[in-house]
């Protein structure tokens, strides 16, 4: 399967759209300011994009303890999501409705939060 160039540019937009995300994120939680731990999903940003590229708008996915690049790629919110691991209330509470990996992962996060360091 060959890409035109644009869809190339896209999907490395995507990518480092995800690396930068999971950067900021190991940098926040090193610092304290998001309390728990995550795992991160640095280095598998490919995986994602490939998939989710192919994937429609109606589908949904599910995801695993690494599932942040999975609703990146798949178009979440990232600024919405971050605010949601920070504790936010303006995070994506509503949009976790219509993304099961996105729940399952902020659920687990914040759960973590809560536990005493």
């Amino acid at each position: 399967m060959q890409l035109a160039r644009e869809e190339l540019e896209q999907a490395y937009r995507q990518m480092k759209t995800i690396r930068d995300f999971e950067d900021h994120l190991h940098r926040e939680i090193a610092k304290g300011t998001i309390g728990g731990f995550t795992h991160l999903y640095g280095g598998q940003e490919a995986i994602a994009v490939g998939v989710c590229e192919n994937l429609r708008d109606t589908d949904y996915i599910t995801s695993t303890h690494r599932g942040h690049g999975h609703c990146i790629a798949k178009g979440c919110d990232v600024k919405g999501m971050m605010k949601e691991l920070y504790g936010r209330a303006d995070g994506l509470q509503i949009w976790m409705l219509e993304c099961w990996a996105l729940t399952v992962l902020l659920v687990a996060d914040l759960l973590l939060q809560q536990v005493p360091h």
